[in-house]
């Protein structure tokens, strides 16, 4: 098994997988003032012009072993931890037969921020960082988990053990 560092978000070091946004960190163009003030336009995710579903996903503890990975050939994902963070991993867009295990990235993300991978990137369920379940909120394309999605089990040479510093 191998070992991987987690990285803080940064525009530069994700870019290639997509883009981010803390959703309670107003620092975006704003429409009305107080008492309702509407910040428009803050992230946007490619659905291929189909209509967004949305879900929360409950993610318990669990060991933190990159095992698994998944892809949406048509479609963008995006996903906000709601009540606590998380850690993701994620790889550069490719075919099942061309996993880019030695490109595998593993990030940080804060509570309340959303982040929007692009379609074809490599992604999994994400890990709670802590001790108690997390809900995040998961946008996709209405049934995209079971007209889009192609998943993998790592081989065991290539799982990754998750180290937090």
């Amino acid at each position: 098994m191998k070992t991987k560092n987690v990285n803080v978000l940064s525009p530069g070091n994700f870019r290639k997988f997509g883009t981010y946004h803390s959703m309670v960190i107003m620092d975006t163009e704003r429409l009305g003032p107080p008492p309702v003030e509407f910040y428009r336009d803050i992230l946007k995710v490619d659905f291929n012009g189909k209509n967004p579903a949305f879900s929360v996903t409950q993610i318990s503890p669990r060991p933190l072993i990159a095992e698994k990975f998944e892809y949406h050939s048509y479609t963008g994902e995006a996903f906000m931890p709601l009540d606590g963070d998380i850690l993701i991993h994620v790889a550069p867009a490719g075919k099942k037969e061309t996993v880019p295990y030695d490109k595998i990235e593993i990030f940080l993300v804060p509570m309340g921020t959303m982040t929007a991978i692009h379609p074809g990137v490599w992604h999994a369920a994400p890990f709670v960082k802590g001790e108690k379940p997390i809900h995040v909120l998961t946008v996709l394309p209405e049934r995209t988990y079971a007209n889009d999605c192609q998943t993998l089990q790592f081989p065991e040479q290539e799982k990754i053990q998750i180290i937090l510093e």
